[in-house]
């Protein structure tokens, strides 16, 4: 979003890292507890200026990363295992986050922050399973995730509702190992493809519609992430 720094965990390694965007430089920071596995996500929650973490690899241990001290900590667990296919989003604001375990299930979790307590909400009526993604798009009532294992489908969870839609299916390619999700705030979400595809396209919010976008230099696949810097307006 906004600030010079990004944050980076390698796949299936305790190291973590601090990214500059201004100097182009890492820098190496507390190492996470465990190692993390299939379905490992974060979020960042400016109120408490620190990073969440589902650590994945079919367990359900959730770590809160703070910032300024440089310090790691263990919250409740999850109320599921987290394993391929695993997500979490948090709306930009507010006390809630939200998590789908993955792992070819259709649950649907909630997090309260100032709580440290999950609830579980209305479930998908399909499963989430490897290429699952979540994105809000930093304002609104709604959730979008693919479901992966494969599929074009697309889904809209309405917090305020508690429910879900399904939504115009991404014509172009289906959702496979590191598909990921942006949503800078510009009206659109973005997808890359995964499964070592390098499609890329973009979904409009008000108009229901996909459209495809230049390729990837690269194929993407499994624990590939994006991040949006809105001062370079760049994915």
């Amino acid at each position: 979003g906004t600030g010079d720094y990004t944050y980076i965990k390698p796949s299936t390694a305790v190291n973590f890292y601090r990214y500059s965007i201004l100097n182009n430089t890492y820098t190496a920071l507390l190492s996470v507890p465990a190692t993390s596995g299939g379905g490992a996500d974060m979020v960042y929650v400016s109120s408490t200026n620190a990073l969440y973490m589902i650590k994945g690899g079919n367990t359900n241990i959730f770590y809160r990363y703070n910032i300024g001290p440089n310090t790691w900590d263990t919250l409740t667990a999850c109320t599921s295992n987290v394993s391929t296919g695993g997500f979490l989003v948090y709306p930009g604001s507010g006390d809630f986050m939200y998590c789908a375990p993955g792992g070819n299930t259709n649950t649907f979790l909630r997090y309260s922050i100032s709580g440290n307590s999950w609830l579980a909400m209305t479930s998908l009526t399909t499963t989430f399973n490897y290429g699952a993604e979540g994105a809000h798009p930093g304002s609104g009532d709604f959730i979008y995730a693919t479901r992966g294992s494969g599929a074009q489908e697309f889904w809209r969870y309405s917090i305020s509702g508690n429910s879900w839609l399904q939504m115009t299916s991404n014509q172009f390619y289906g959702m496979s190992y590191g598909t990921d999700l942006s949503a800078p705030g510009d009206g659109y979400i973005y997808c890359t493809q995964g499964g070592t595809g390098t499609g890329f396209s973009r979904y409009s919010i008000t108009g229901n519609v996909w459209t495809t976008l230049a390729v990837s230099p690269v194929g993407v696949y499994q624990d590939g992430k994006m991040a949006y810097i809105a001062s370079l307006n760049a994915i």
